[in-house]
């Protein structure tokens, strides 16, 4: 019998991967991407409103500057 195992993609690795990639692109990840003047910055559940917390904050505000987004 074989056994069949899927090379599950390492997702500390890859997060690991694109803070240095940001980081050699001059882009600080830990800081927001857009003016904070007319909201609050924070990124917030669409659905709920509920804001992000912890991590994820930074992955998100790290993905908006990699996609060149201009607000939350």
């Amino acid at each position: 019998m074989t056994t069949h195992t899927k090379n599950k993609p390492d997702f500390y690795q890859q997060i690991t991967n694109q803070i240095i990639e940001a980081l050699e692109a001059g882009v600080k990840p830990w800081v927001c991407p857009w003016n904070m003047t007319e909201q609050s910055g924070m990124p917030s559940n669409a659905s709920t409103g509920a804001h992000y917390n912890g991590m994820n904050i930074m992955l998100l505000w790290m993905s908006a500057a990699m996609q060149s987004f201009s607000s939350s």
